[in-house]
């Protein structure tokens, strides 16, 4: 959700578009039972007040992203 440009997945782009998430802390994985496999973070999101992109078609830009990340 927080990743930076040339790291980002469709989750973190769709994210940035509406919010800045910064990551406040990371959780490791003994801190859950059963453990996962994977880290964890809290992460902040402080929306804004219209996307963070000038398109007329918001809708469709996030289709096409999505399209893009899925090829």
């Amino acid at each position: 959700m927080a990743a930076q440009p040339g790291q980002m997945s469709y989750l973190s782009l769709e994210t940035q578009v509406f919010a800045e998430a910064r990551v406040l802390f990371r959780i490791p994985p003994r801190a859950f039972k059963p453990a996962p496999k994977v880290d964890s973070a809290v992460v902040r999101l402080d929306v804004h007040e219209s996307p963070d992109v000038e398109v007329d078609d918001i809708a469709a830009f996030l289709a096409l992203a999505r399209a893009g990340f899925a090829a």
